[in-house]
């Protein structure tokens, strides 16, 4: 069992702090010289004065017996023996001793002030407790900034993919460095398709072998992703179809590959994916040297997900794999893909997550973050999660604090008290950290605006005591922090404010120091261009209000369930065309009617339709606009032009001339959905009349 809390404290007896020196010694075997030897010459390093570190025999109580050695027929990953003034550090592979080391070398500068060790992250085992225990999974992937140091990846025991996969996601592709050739495509009713493989076709085994023999021929254990492109087509040339493919799954042919390659490489692990045409589980067991990545993206980040059906669809899969393989990954997420600067509270959340998937006999987790992207908290974060991915039951809190008071030692405290609060109102409560949500998301699960703007003020003056490191770190939490700010402001519930929102975007532009800081999301992200139109926003809700302005809309057909306040049409903010979460009307009925109470439309008027096309999230202009009353005949109407940028999102005024009105009648606004997808949807945030 590991025992494992992130907490330690200086006033237990035999504590590391309490000996004049520590001597090092081998337990005799060839990987305890190494490693002894390792440790003798790394702590020096970190004391920088004679006498505190020796090797041999310690002189006396007041030394401390440091044996250390490997043991490949262990028990346990790795073991921590004390008695009084000896401690014993075993491992079973060279992997863990690393861990274990820097593990003790972080406790013994955390105890005794003679020791160095600024750079590295707390220990979260305790030295002064004999304990025993096992990483909790085999592979512990994490996808973020703060675990992008090759060197540090080990002292945390943590993985990222672009180090430890030589094949990752649907790059199968680029082993061909162009094209890919015809005979190694998909066919589909006897047509080969570029964008998908033949996991048939000789030539793709060959070309994946070659690659194999010449870049990896003396290593062991290299892992290899072999999926289809992310796409719905299935091969069902002769060969596949043979293999067992149908036009909906490719599990068959792919398998038949894996199988191959597993059996040609048994040094090398082999997997790949639960997605789309390879949802489902092959027939038969895969080689021992195989396995399958899951995702576990459908599954609701929040406190009772174990509840939800997407948490039980999930297990049902899992046990359907677990038949045929006993090395199960799972890729989940852990960060709003839609804004990477509001902090994102999810640390208790994914412990449960943890505790769950390792309960289901799940071997890896990769955790998919904002990649080299900078994400506000992201480094307490990534701490505590590499700490989870070892041991899922130690303290989330105690973890975080430790590190944030390690780090931040001028506002650790400060950062401590809200960050904690932040993670125990997402666990008291109810509401779902989305993968991809907008500010709205982030204020029914955890963010107070008012308790946030005393905390960024509170941090930014405590800040100006803080140095070096802290205050690097600082300088770029507190800019990320500005964009929460203005997202905030452009809720329809915000207080907007003109010259604070200037204040708050000449804030933000400071992100252009920082390399890290130039995207706020995973897709179209541009912080620069954010800004911008911020600007232009500005300039649109300095429009003078109209007759329109705050009336009280009413809706004569139903409203989508997140999308029911129609107040924002007429409440004279616009939103951004590059976030649909904040600010815009979303409908995806046939036809959306809305009623303006009597007497504020006259004949002659100018309706003017602010619309978002964004095709790639299936928002499109409507295909017809309709002006009138009940039992009249139309007052007017007006056709969408079709959209004429192939921009991801563009905001469009659609001017519509009303005609002859009843002003003792109410007047209807009837807008018909795009004909153009099955599953269109409109968007708007204003209506203004002229």
């Amino acid at each position: 069992m590991l025992l494992a809390s992130c907490s330690r404290t200086k006033t237990q007896a035999g504590s590391l702090y309490a000996y004049d020196s520590y001597c090092v010694v081998s337990d005799g075997t060839d990987g305890g010289e190494r490693w002894a030897e390792y440790l003798y010459n790394h702590l020096n390093r970190r004391t920088g004065r004679t006498g505190i570190i020796r090797q041999g025999e310690p002189a006396g109580k007041n030394s401390l017996h440091i044996v250390v050695g490997t043991d490949p027929d262990a028990a346990h990953a790795y073991a921590i023996d004390r008695h009084n003034n000896r401690l014993t550090l075993t491992s079973r592979d060279n992997e863990a001793m690393l861990w274990l080391l820097y593990q003790f070398m972080a406790a013994a500068a955390h105890d005794d002030n003679r020791i160095s060790a600024p750079d590295l992250p707390p220990a979260m085992l305790n030295m002064n407790e004999a304990q025993a225990g096992d990483f909790a999974f085999e592979y512990r992937g994490l996808y973020t900034p703060s675990n992008a140091d090759n060197e540090l990846m080990p002292i945390t025991a943590s993985h990222n993919p672009d180090y430890d996969w030589e094949l990752w996601g649907h790059n199968l592709h680029k082993l061909f460095g162009g094209e890919v050739p015809q005979d190694a495509q998909a066919q589909v009713k006897g047509k080969h398709l570029a964008d998908q493989f033949c996991f048939s076709s000789e030539r793709l085994y060959r070309t994946i072998e070659q690659f194999i023999l010449d870049e990896f021929s003396e290593k062991e254990g290299t892992r290899f992703m072999l999926m289809p492109q992310d796409n719905d087509i299935v091969c069902t040339c002769l060969a596949c179809t043979r293999a067992g493919n149908t036009p909906k799954t490719a599990t068959p042919a792919v398998t038949r590959l894996l199988e191959r390659l597993a059996q040609r490489f048994p040094q090398h692990l082999f997997f790949t994916s639960s997605y789309l045409t390879t949802l489902n589980a092959p027939a038969s067991p895969l080689p021992a040297n195989a396995g399958v990545m899951i995702s576990a993206m459908d599954i609701p980040l929040k406190a009772d997900f174990r509840k939800s059906p997407q948490a039980r669809r999930f297990k049902k899969l899992l046990e359907q794999w677990k038949k045929v393989t006993a090395r199960i990954y799972v890729w989940d997420y852990m960060r709003n893909f839609d804004d990477y600067l509001t902090p994102y509270p999810c640390l208790g959340l994914m412990k449960d997550r943890m505790r769950h998937l390792r309960s289901l006999g799940v071997k890896g987790i990769f955790l998919n973050g904002s990649g080299n992207d900078y994400a506000s908290m992201d480094d307490v974060q990534t701490y505590v999660l590499s700490c989870l991915l070892v041991n899922p039951d130690c303290s989330t809190d105690s973890c975080a604090a430790h590190y944030l008071q390690h780090f931040y030692p001028v506002t650790g405290e400060i950062l401590t008290e809200h960050y904690l609060d932040w993670e125990a109102e997402v666990r008291r409560g109810k509401a779902t950290l989305p993968f991809y949500g907008g500010i709205g998301d982030a204020v029914e699960a955890w963010l107070d605006e008012e308790k946030f703007t005393d905390f960024i003020g509170e941090l930014d003056r405590k800040s100006k005591k803080a140095k070096d490191e802290e205050r690097t770190r600082l300088n770029r939490l507190l800019t990320a922090l500005q964009f929460t700010r203005l997202e905030l402001m452009r809720r329809p519930q915000g207080k907007y404010d003109t010259r604070q929102a200037a204040d708050y975007l000449e804030l933000l532009e400071g992100h252009e120091a920082f390399d890290d800081m130039q995207h706020y999301r995973e897709a179209n992200g541009r912080l620069d261009i954010y800004i911008d139109g911020w600007r232009t926003l500005m300039a649109e809700n300095a429009t003078p209000a109209d007759r329109l302005s705050q009336v009280q809309l009413a809706a004569g057909s139903k409203l989508d369930r997140r999308y029911t306040d129609l107040n924002l049409l007429t409440d004279g903010k616009y939103a951004l065309p590059t976030d649909y979460h904040t600010g815009w009307l979303i409908n995806s009925a046939k036809q959306l009617v809305l009623e303006v109470p009597a007497g504020n439309l006259q004949s002659g008027d100018l309706l003017e339709f602010s619309l978002l096309s964004a095709p790639r999230w299936r928002i499109l202009l409507p295909a017809h606009i309709e002006i009138g009353q009940k039992g009249e005949q139309p007052a007017g109407s007006v056709t969408p032009p079709a959209a004429e940028t192939a921009a991801p999102f563009t905001k469009y005024k659609v001017k519509c001339k009303v005609g002859k009105l009843k002003p003792e009648l109410p007047v209807q606004i009837r807008i018909t959905q795009s004909g153009t997808h099955k599953r269109a949807t409109l968007a708007m945030d204003e209506i203004d009349v002229f």
